[in-house]
């Protein structure tokens, strides 16, 4: 198995982030669409008004248990009713109200939910109003209610002896014992925009990350060059030396000195900066990175190949030529043609320069 080089995966790494940096107008035009976009769809988009109410179930053996420690005198229709509903749960109770839920017709169904080994029932609804979920869930919340006490009566008359009306007098009284309580009554508990922000840097993520995808696809098929040994195979000049950004008495004394010593004259000698790249005004701002003190008429911009052979025949045969080859700007292809033409004039050129972009892109 094929040992992985460490050297070739910071290559990789910085190769990435070569071709991201560079091209990164790319990834600022579809975050400005995007942003647009996403503005537009959040004001087009309504807000949705989650409410709940929470409905308790309680036991009538843990009642009974009660009422007997406290010694509690029971009614007769409360005895009735500890006997019909002794042996229901809070499921019962659940599947009464959701089947309820399910054969309405007057108005919106709303969600019932019973947690795992709980005894509370919750009841949820959503709109693109406020008042709609609330008139809903306190419309369903009483109805609810009701019905649980319709059923609490149905089973009292049932198992009532009512002689002489007795029964209806109590009914009446409106103090019919029912098996749920509302401890939590109807209220608004979350507005569904707020849930945008976290939707809009999710797929901002994502939409970079496709674009980065994308210009890392871009620059493989074009085949740019950004490593200094790969431009070192293909370039049969003397290497001068590395470039940096802001640093331009640096980068003048390095040619300067190089000058000395090959014993040549420093106002015969011109720079040429080579790339693939269309851009005009490259060559100005990198002439004020790295060489702020050569003349204009002194640093050449080359993206052809026709360009270069008229410079380097039609000049003055005292002329020297030092080459500036800046990563992620031009391809192996290119770079390979360019070369073969410098060797038509050999003599001329004295060596090359190499420009990182990935540590200064601020040029670009």
């Amino acid at each position: 198995m094929k040992d992985i080089n460490k050297d070739d995966l910071n290559i990789d790494l910085k190769y990435l982030l070569s071709a991201i940096i560079n091209n990164r107008r790319f990834l600022y035009l579809i975050s400005i669409l995007y942003f647009i976009f996403f503005g537009v769809y959040f004001f087009l988009q309504k807000v949705k008004f989650d409410g709940r109410f929470l409905m308790f179930i309680p036991s009538i053996k843990d009642e009974l248990v009660i009422d007997d420690f406290n010694k509690t005198e029971i009614s007769t229709i409360k005895k009735i009713y500890n006997k019909c509903f002794f042996s229901y749960t809070t499921s019962d109770i659940y599947f009464l109200l959701k089947s309820y839920e399910e054969n309405l017709k007057e108005r919106s169904i709303i969600n019932l939910h019973l947690p795992r080994s709980s005894n509370i029932i919750i009841g949820s609804f959503s709109s693109y109003s406020r008042e709609e979920t609330l008139e809903t869930l306190n419309n369903a919340s009483s109805e609810h209610i009701n019905y649980l006490k319709s059923i609490s009566i149905d089973c009292i008359k049932n198992n009532f002896d009512n002689k002489g009306g007795k029964i209806d007098s109590l009914i009446s009284k409106d103090n019919i014992p029912i098996p749920a309580n509302i401890i939590f009554k109807p209220e608004i508990t979350e507005i569904n925009a707020s849930n945008l922000r976290d939707e809009f840097f999710i797929f901002l993520f994502l939409l970079n990350a496709l674009g980065s995808v994308i210009l890392i696809i871009k620059e493989r098929v074009q085949g740019n060059l950004y490593n200094i040994d790969e431009f070192k195979k293909l370039i049969k000049y003397q290497l001068i030396g590395n470039l940096y950004g802001k640093n331009s008495k640096l980068n003048y004394e390095l040619i300067k000195n190089f000058l000395k010593t090959k014993n040549k004259d420093l106002t015969k000698s011109r720079l040429i900066l080579i790339t693939d790249t269309k851009k005009t005004k490259l060559a100005g701002k990198l002439k004020n990175k790295i060489f702020r003190d050569v003349k204009a008429k002194d640093f050449l911009f080359i993206n052809n190949i026709n360009s270069l052979y008229e410079i380097i025949n039609t000049n003055d045969s005292d002329e020297n030529f030092i080459i500036i080859f800046v990563s992620g700007t031009i391809t192996a292809k290119n770079l390979k043609i360019f070369s073969d033409t410098l060797l038509l004039k050999d003599e001329k050129i004295l060596g090359w320069c190499f420009f990182d972009s990935y540590l200064y892109s601020r040029f670009t």
